[in-house]
C-alpha cells in the first residue's frame, strides 16, 4: 500500500487548513498528538519509572510538555510508580504561544520543571526540543544536551522527528538525536526515509490525529511503502511464455559474462516469458553452462552487431543495456544501435550511463519509455553534480533530472529514489547487503522483467525496486548482510514475491 510522504512546508499547510478549513484548533491538534505520543510509549511497554522530558520552544515543545502531563496521569490511572520532570531547552527564552500554554499547564498539574536534567539517571528521555521546522545546525548548549542524550542508556522517543534532523533531506544538522523510537505525526516526512535521518529515527511510527491532506490536491506525490507498491501481473492457467513478455538483455564484454548472467537470471525470476543475451561469442560457453534457459545472441565483431542487434532490438518486448558492456568502441556502437533500433522500454544501467555521460549527443535518441538505474557515481557524472550535492536533496535531483530527460530515474542509494518528474517513489526495502558487486544487474533484470510484461514503466520501476531490496534482506537473514553474493538477490526474488503478493 503507498503512503504519502511529506515535506516540512506540506506538513504545515496541512496543519493550517485542517485548523482554519475544518475548524480544528491547534491546541486540540497539539494534545491529539501528545495522547497519542504517550499511547505508544505504554504500548512499547518502555520503562517510565525515572521519565525527562526535554522541550524547546516552539510547538514541538508544547507536545513534550503535553506529553509530560498526560503521561504522568496515565501513570497514576495505572498505578505505576513514576517520576516525570521537563527541562525547557527553548533558544534564549523564546517560545510560542501554544508551547507557553501547555507549559504553564504541565507546572499547574505538579509536574515539576528543572533547570539540568538528570540524563545520566533517566530510563526514559522525550526528544520535543526540535521539530520539522529546524532551520540552521545546533551548536552550543543544545548541542551539548543532545551529545548527553546520545551518551545515555536511556531509551529515547523522539516527538514526529529526531531533533538535528532536516525534515525535508534527512541531514544531520550539526548533531542530531539518536532515538530508539520517533512518533510521527500525521504523515512520515521525507527525513525520516532519507539517510543519514533514517538511522537516527530508530523504530519510526506514524500516528493519526485527524490532519486532512486536501490542501495538497494536484500537487507532485511522494510516496513509500512497507509493502508492494503496485500489484504484481495476474497469471492466467491458460497463458504461455508470449503472454509474459521477452527480455533482451544486452550485455556482457568479452570477459564480462557474469553482468549478463545476474541480469537475466533475476529476470527470468521475476517473471519473464523468454530472456535474450545479446553479448560477446567469448562469454558464450560460461552463459550457456550458468543459465541455459536463455536464448543467447552472440558477436564478434563491428558486422555482426550492425546485422543481429538491430532486429533483436525490435522484436523485444523491454530490453537492458549496460551491465559489463565496457566503454570500448565497440560498447559505444552497441549503446548507439540499441538507442537508435529499440521501440520497447528499456533500462539503461552502468557503462552504458558512463558512456552517456562521456557523449551527451546520445540523449537525443532517449524516449520517455526509459529507466536509467544509476547509482550516486554514475548520477554524479550524468549531471555534473558533487555526489554530497545529490545526496544533500536526493528528492529534487531525481526528480528534477526525470522531468528535464523525460526518463524514469531510480537514482540508487541506501534509500532509492525513484522519480517520474512528477511522482517520487522512496524505497526502503534492503539493507547493507546490496552494496555487493552485480547488485545493480539483478535490479535492472527485476524492472525489465516486469516492464516486459506489460506493467506501467513507472510502477515495474519501484516495484522492481521494491523486490530487489526485498529479496536482499530475506537472503540476508539465512547469509549475512557480509556473506550475501548478487545471485543470493536474486535467487531469493521469489520469496520476495511470495511475501509480498
Amino acid at each position: 500500500m503507498l503512503e504519502e510522504i511529506l515535506t516540512s512546508e506540506q506538513m504545515k499547510r496541512c496543519d493550517l487548513y485542517t485548523m482554519e478549513e475544518k475548524g480544528i484548533p491547534s491546541r486540540t491538534l497539539m494534545e491529539r498528538a501528545a495522547e497519542a505520543v504517550v499511547c505508544e510509549i505504554l504500548n512499547e511497554h518502555l520503562d517510565i519509572s525515572r521519565v525527562s522530558v526535554l522541550c524547546g520552544g516552539g510547538n514541538n515543545g508544547g507536545d513534550g510538555f503535553a506529553i509530560a502531563r498526560f503521561l504522568a496521569q496515565r501513570a497514576r490511572e495505572r498505578g505505576i510508580d513514576s517520576s516525570i520532570v521537563t527541562f525547557f531547552a527553548g533558544v534564549n527564552g523564546r517560545e510560542s504561544e501554544e508551547c507557553a500554554y501547555q507549559r504553564k499547564k504541565a507546572l499547574s498539574s505538579g509536574i515539576p520543571e528543572v533547570s539540568n536534567p538528570d540524563i545520566e539517571a533517566s530510563t526514559l528521555i522525550v526528544d520535543a526540543i526540535f521539530g520539522i521546522g529546524l532551520k540552521g545546525n545546533i551548536e552550543g548548549d543544545i548541542a551539548a544536551l543532545i551529545e548527553r542524550i546520545n551518551e545515555s542508556s536511556a531509551k529515547v522517543v523522539s516527538v514526529d522527528i529526531p531533533s538535528g534532523i532536516d525534515a525535508d533531506t534527512g541531514a544531520v544538522m550539526g548533531i542530531a538525536v539518536e532515538a530508539d523510537i520517533t512518533v510521527t505525526i500525521a504523515r512520515k516526512k521525507i527525513g525520516q526515509l532519507l539517510y543519514p535521518g533514517a538511522e537516527k529515527c530508530g523504530k519510526l511510527i506514524k500516528v493519526d490525529i485527524g490532519i486532512e491532506t486536501e490542501a495538497l490536491y494536484g500537487e507532485s506525490t511522494v510516496f513509500s511503502s512497507e509493502e508492494i507498491p503496485f500489484p504484481m501481473l495476474r497469471r492466467s492457467p491458460s497463458s504461455n511464455k508470449g503472454d509474459f513478455g521477452k527480455v533482451l538483455i544486452v550485455a556482457g564484454a568479452e570477459n564480462m559474462a557474469g553482468a549478463a548472467y545476474l541480469s537475466a537470471l533475476a529476470a527470468y525470476r521475476s517473471g519473464a516469458g523468454l530472456v535474450r543475451i545479446f553479448t560477446s561469442e567469448k562469454n558464450r560457453i560460461i552463459l550457456q553452462t550458468l543459465i541455459p534457459e536463455a536464448v543467447l545472441i552472440t558477436y564478434s565483431t563491428e558486422e555482426d552487431i550492425k546485422a543481429l542487434l538491430p532486429e533483436a532490438a525490435r522484436s523485444s518486448d523491454s530490453l537492458v543495456i549496460g551491465p559489463g558492456l565496457s566503454k570500448s568502441s565497440m560498447a559505444s556502437l552497441i549503446l548507439e544501435t540499441v538507442l537508435k533500433s529499440a521501440v520497447c522500454p528499456l533500462i539503461i544501467d552502468a557503462d552504458a550511463l558512463n558512456l552517456i555521460s562521456e557523449n551527451e549527443v546520445l540523449w537525443k535518441y532517449i524516449g520517455k519509455n526509459t529507466v536509467i538505474t544509476p547509482h550516486m557515481g554514475e548520477m554524479s557524472r550524468l549531471t555534473g553534480k558533487s555526489i554530497a550535492s545529490l545526496k544533500s536533496n536526493a528528492i529534487e535531483s531525481a526528480l528534477s533530472f526525470a522531468m528535464e530527460k523525460g526518463v524514469i530515474c531510480c537514482m540508487k542509494d541506501a534509500a532509492s529514489v525513484i522519480s517520474d518528474g512528477n511522482r517520487v517513489y522512496i524505497c526502503k526495502s534492503g539493507c547493507s547487503a546490496l552494496s555487493k558487486g552485480g547488485s545493480g544487474d539483478v535490479l535492472t533484470g527485476i524492472i525489465a522483467s516486469l516492464a516486459a510484461q506489460k506493467t506501467d514503466i513507472f510502477e515495474a520501476s519501484c516495484t522492481g525496486a521494491f523486490l530487489h531490496g526485498k529479496a536482499g534482506t530475506i537472503a540476508s537473514e539465512k547469509l549475512t548482510e557480509y556473506s550475501l553474493l548478487a545471485r543470493d538477490i536474486a535467487e531469493n526474488i521469489s520469496n520476495a514475491i511470495l511475501e509480498s503478493i
